[in-house]
């Protein structure tokens, strides 16, 4: 018995962090929604009780030099693992092994979340794999185990995320928002979650006078419902991107190259705790358009992507500059 499964990856358009808790993690508040860019997942039984995992990269030219590989393990310390080793202790009974190929597309230290998304792709493979008969509500609780962001790939998208990024609302009558068609640029340099909320200020430790920012995720799903592109742009917002700008100054020269685009992007935001940015399209062709301006500039892996599931192209430049 063999199963394939995509996981997908994600992007926050908006994401706003509130304050610092006592333990030290944050209290956020966002909107995500899973875009095309995906990695892919095989499962196969074994004889015994092995669990085994490999990973690989892309083979296609020229993607496959540039590929960032060296923050994907291939070991015990993989989500992946994990995630089949965290289940493993839910029962007593005896497990069929499993070979587990996991197909990466979806760069590390990117905001993209993708190694969240395989966790959870292997709670839901596995669970049906070793017939545990665990809710979606138990696997999200021992997804929030692995990390923050697993649980999120377990619940229906778009979703808004409150908390520490553990509870979750899938946005209402979602099937009446236009896709989106996003052009991605992820910098030759990743970056380190911690590190940058560690530099993060706040929305409770600036004043409102100092802070300026008066986006919401009720207004920007509106004006994401009803294509209003002044609007998309105004409530398009990530309180990390500063933090992150000040640990990777080229996010600065990634967000000017996307802002000068022809066709106009809707909006320029960067996902999650970058370095990621994007730029927002409401038509395809526009987007390939960009994507092949912003490809010749070589400022790192480019790819144009659809919100939800779909078609994915990737775009990158011929040397990292």
């Amino acid at each position: 018995m063999a199963k394939v499964i995509t996981a997908p990856a994600k992007i926050n358009l908006f994401l706003e962090v509130l304050r610092r808790c006592a333990d030290g993690y944050h209290e956020i508040e966002s909107l995500a929604t899973a875009i095309s860019l995906s990695d892919r997942l095989l499962f196969e039984k074994r004889e015994d009780e092995k669990v085994t995992l490999q990973v690989v990269f892309p083979t296609e030219e020229p993607l496959a030099s540039l590929f960032p590989t060296a923050a994907i393990p291939d070991n015990e310390t993989n989500l992946v693992m994990r995630a089949a080793r965290l289940l493993q202790r839910q029962t007593s009974q005896k497990l069929c092994g499993v070979n587990i190929i996991l197909q990466k597309r979806i760069p590390a230290c990117s905001g993209l979340g993708g190694g969240s998304s395989d966790a959870a792709a292997t709670l839901r493979v596995l669970n049906e794999f070793w017939e545990l008969g665990l809710a979606s509500s138990e696997l999200a609780s021992l997804g929030a185990e692995l990390g923050c962001d697993v649980p999120l790939f377990l619940s229906d998208f778009p979703v808004i995320c409150t908390g520490r990024g553990e509870v979750f609302q899938p946005v209402a009558d979602s099937a009446t928002l236009p896709p989106l068609f996003l052009v991605l640029i992820r910098p030759w340099q990743g970056l380190s979650t911690p590190e940058v909320y560690r530099n993060c200020l706040p929305r409770a430790s600036v004043t409102k006078e100092a802070d300026g920012s008066a986006a919401s995720i009720p207004t920007l799903l509106e004006a994401w419902r009803k294509s209003r592109s002044e609007d998309f742009a105004a409530n398009l917002w990530n309180r990390l991107k500063e933090p992150a700008q000040q640990l990777l100054p080229e996010l600065r020269d990634v967000e000017k190259a996307l802002a000068e685009l022809e066709p106009p992007c809707v909006g320029v935001s960067m996902t999650g705790s970058g370095s990621t940015c994007f730029g927002v399209y409401w038509d395809e062709n526009s987007a390939h358009t960009a994507a092949r301006q912003l490809q010749k500039q070589a400022l790192g892996m480019v790819w144009v992507v659809q919100s939800g599931t779909g078609f994915q192209e990737c775009f990158s430049s011929p040397s990292c500059g």
